[in-house]
């Protein structure tokens, strides 16, 4: 009897082995785009934030980075955008010079709503931060600084809430 019953589970073990080994071969294969430079590959190009409010229809995708000029001890916020995924319009230097000392750090990050609204926060100086708001997908942005800390900032942080406004955190 524990004879059968180890041979029983042993052909259980077996059959799904081999069923999910016929599922797992079967995968669908995934096929990628020829890649496509955003930037100039000439210019420090770092930290890039892609955004999509994910509607095909009215939706538009953003492409963030900074650009770095080392021997200035600058860096600006440039962007592109598209709304079909294909033609891209590049935007250089929306926002800066910020100085930087030591390190080059990571100043901004960005956000976009459901309605389309673009937020980018940029730690603007040691100790403030700085939102760039777009109301027409990023063609031109408002200047919205914000209260000025008694303590260094760091890495700003903003994210879109449910009710279509901005949260930021550092």
């Amino acid at each position: 009897m524990k004879l059968l019953f180890n041979n029983i589970k042993k052909a259980a073990f077996l059959a799904i082995f081999v069923t999910s080994t016929v599922f797992f071969a079967h995968s669908q294969n995934f096929y990628w785009e020829t890649p496509r430079l955003a930037t100039d590959a000439k210019r420090d190009c770092r930290f890039p934030e892609v955004l999509s409010s994910g509607a095909k229809s009215t939706g538009i995708s953003a492409v963030f980075w900074q650009e770095v000029d080392k021997s200035k001890k600058e860096i600006y916020i440039s962007m592109t955008t598209s709304w079909d995924g294909q033609n891209w319009n590049k935007q250089d230097k929306i926002v800066g010079p910020y100085s930087y000392s030591g390190e080059i750090p990571q100043i901004y990050s960005a956000a976009q709503n459901s309605k389309g609204r673009i937020a980018v926060a940029v730690v603007s100086s040691i100790n403030q931060i700085t939102v760039f708001m777009s109301e027409d997908y990023g063609k031109t942005f408002t200047e919205y600084p914000l209260e000025e800390q008694d303590e260094p900032l760091v890495g700003a942080r903003i994210h879109a809430l449910g009710n279509g406004n901005f949260i930021v955190f550092a």
